[in-house]
């Protein structure tokens, strides 16, 4: 695992900013950013969630639910994945054994995208309770990873059967958009890690591959977010 000294993205308050030379676009995108440990609650797959996220410095408590990583590829690309070619998510999973956050990224992104992880950096964690629904247990924590990867020959297994590259950008639109807010939270960490070079963010070779591309800020459907402190 690469050094994970430095520090992370400012994340910007609910309250709109002054402009200072900011372009507007660039403004409503920052003002609308998930604050550290602000939950959301979201409505998903007949649960409702309450999710927040928290920075790789300061881990949250909860029980450890695995990890999951923006796969990218020497084309600047990311790596998604689905079971039914209409749902797509990065590719993450829970832990076997006693593996730790980063073993288990490489071994989940191995067997859903058939890619070999060379380089990766811990951006953060996600935690979610759920509140109502069949998912509803205790407090999961999830790390969330940047991470440079190379394509084997797709020999899906398990229940993962479809596998495609979506450029940086677009991610936001096709993971989950029932996640949209927190997605947003973790691209943009993810892009301020690449803005000053690739090598900072995950690795030395190909330094251009992962040139900062800016998130765009997509609808969420008929999703709305409330919004509550974290304990």
């Amino acid at each position: 695992m690469l050094d994970q000294a430095g520090e992370m993205s400012r994340c910007y308050s609910a309250q709109a900013p002054k402009n200072n030379g900011y372009p507007a676009e660039d403004i409503a995108i920052m003002t609308d950013l998930l604050p550290d440990a602000v939950e959301i609650e979201v409505p998903s797959g007949g649960n409702r969630w309450l999710l927040s996220w928290h920075p790789s410095t300061s881990p949250p408590e909860g029980k450890p639910d695995g990890s999951a990583g923006i796969c990218v590829v020497a084309s600047g690309e990311v790596v998604v994945v689905s079971s039914d070619g209409a749902s797509w998510i990065v590719p993450g999973g829970r832990p076997e054994g006693s593996e730790d956050w980063e073993q288990t990224l490489r071994r989940e992104v191995l067997e859903e995208a058939c890619a070999v992880v060379t380089d990766a950096r811990l951006l953060g964690f996600t935690r979610g309770r759920c509140l109502e629904g069949p998912a509803k247990g205790p407090m999961l924590v999830r790390s969330m990873w940047l991470a440079r990867v190379t394509l084997d020959e797709w020999l899906p297994r398990f229940e993962i059967r479809h596998r495609k590259l979506v450029p940086f950008d677009q991610c936001i639109s096709v993971v989950l958009p029932e996640y949209d807010r927190l997605w947003r939270r973790v691209f943009h960490d993810a892009s301020s890690f690449t803005s000053n070079g690739a090598e900072k963010a995950v690795g030395s070779a190909h330094p251009t591959s992962l040139a900062r591309v800016p998130c765009r800020a997509e609808a969420s459907g008929e999703v709305r977010f409330s919004l509550r402190r974290a304990s």
